[in-house]
């Protein structure tokens, strides 16, 4: 066999095995055995981290999220952005690409990553965009029902006092502004983390338990907590899009978390395997 017709079987079985992959990934458009909770319950609620093959989705109180992770990923590359997208994604496309879905029946379309700072670093002779802080888009129908934004900067003073509140970011929603704001709470001892062995791992280290408040019109009308299994809860005060356009913004910093526990993960088996073969 020439090199010519080796390269030529080389690229079809290339193209063979995205297609193949491309129809795993995309096989299961949807997850199942979701199960809705009452419908005016509040909460709280455990986070329920739902496992497939390269893949997870999110199960939230009301709210349960469309496949996530490296597959689900892979199949979302090339779609388009909805024409009333506000924000602009470094390298025109966003990290994250999901759906979440509200047990009442709406639908809203999530698209997040770090935003197109419209700067660019060097890197070797080669010019790169520089990432900016991140944003996510949330639609529905062809309606932009809201903006994420993950903006809030602390000086390295105000980091190493451990501040007992600070901003995280915002959500620019169609019933309006409502603030991500972050907390301390000390936690016994014994009720901590002792490290990456369940739920939704690495969220945030070990210490106080960081609680996320969003506030709407200066009320806490949302929470997420830090432990090991995050628990959420949702006021009835909120409307059901402010509820929508909150649960994307917790989707957002779960998958955040659940990239960096598997990416943690990938660096421990590949030290343990340096370790191994010597």
């Amino acid at each position: 066999m020439n090199v010519l017709t080796g390269q030529k079987y080389s690229h079809l079985r290339l193209g063979a095995a995205v297609a193949v992959l491309s129809v795993v990934m995309s096989g299961c458009s949807s997850p199942d055995k979701y199960t809705a909770p009452p419908e005016h319950s509040q909460g709280p609620w455990t986070v329920k981290l739902n496992r497939g093959v390269y893949r997870y989705w999110l199960e939230m109180g009301h709210f349960h999220t469309s496949w996530l992770g490296t597959a689900a990923q892979f199949a979302a590359i090339g779609e388009e952005a909805p024409e009333v997208e506000q924000v602009a994604f470094a390298g025109k496309a966003p990290t994250y690409s999901f759906d979440v879905k509200h047990a009442g029946g709406i639908t809203a379309h999530v698209r997040a990553g770090c935003e197109d700072s419209g700067e660019v670093v060097n890197l070797g002779f080669t010019k790169v965009p520089k990432p900016g802080v991140m944003v996510g888009s949330v639609t529905s129908d062809g309606r932009l029902l809201g903006e994420v934004r993950f903006d809030g900067k602390l000086s390295p003073e105000e980091s190493s006092q451990a501040p007992v509140e600070f901003p995280i970011g915002s959500i620019n929603c169609t019933i309006g502004e409502i603030d991500i704001v972050g907390r301390s709470e000390e936690m016994p001892t014994s009720s901590q983390s002792s490290g990456l062995s369940r739920g939704l791992e690495g969220l945030f280290e070990a210490g106080p338990n960081w609680i996320t408040e969003y506030r709407w019109k200066g009320q806490v009308v949302a929470t997420m907590d830090g432990t090991a299994d995050a628990r959420i809860t949702f006021e009835p005060e909120l409307p059901t899009e402010g509820q929508i356009c909150v649960a994307s913004a917790m989707a957002i910093r779960l998958a955040q978390a659940e990239f960096a526990r598997q990416q943690q993960l990938a660096n421990d088996l590949a030290a343990t395997s340096r370790i191994m073969a010597r």
